[in-house]
């Protein structure tokens, strides 16, 4: 769960932001490399602080590299908060589902009885 409402929507906003989903899916690819980003480094190290920051990424350095890591922890914490309107519209999609199929009962119906009253 969060660690507090406000950590949860600064992850939340973090993860929002411009370049960020593309540098997270790089970075899940394994190829994290700015310049593949399109984004300079004053930028790229903006974002990074950012993620940083909100504890979506781990950072170690190596020689004169840091090398960034996701942390599964803060996506999860969001798939769980996902996950209650997840089944909410799972719901709602189904009865949707369920009366889009009567309608075209219906619809059906009222063809095939102007068809047979043409007959």
């Amino acid at each position: 769960m969060p660690h507090e409402r406000g950590d949860f929507q600064r992850s939340c906003r973090a993860q929002s932001h411009g370049h960020r989903p593309t540098a997270k899916q790089r970075a899940l690819a394994g190829r994290g490399d700015r310049r593949r980003l399109d984004l300079n480094q004053p930028q790229t190290s903006k974002h990074l602080r950012v993620l940083c920051d909100t504890g979506l990424v781990e950072v170690q350095p190596q020689a004169n590299k840091r090398i960034y890591k996701l942390r599964p922890e803060p996506f999860k914490e969001i798939d769980t908060w996902l996950e209650t309107y997840r089944r909410m519209w799972e719901e709602k999609f189904d009865q949707l589902d369920v009366y889009l199929q009567k309608l075209q009962g219906q619809m059906n119906n009222s063809i095939s009885t102007n068809e047979s009253e043409d007959i």
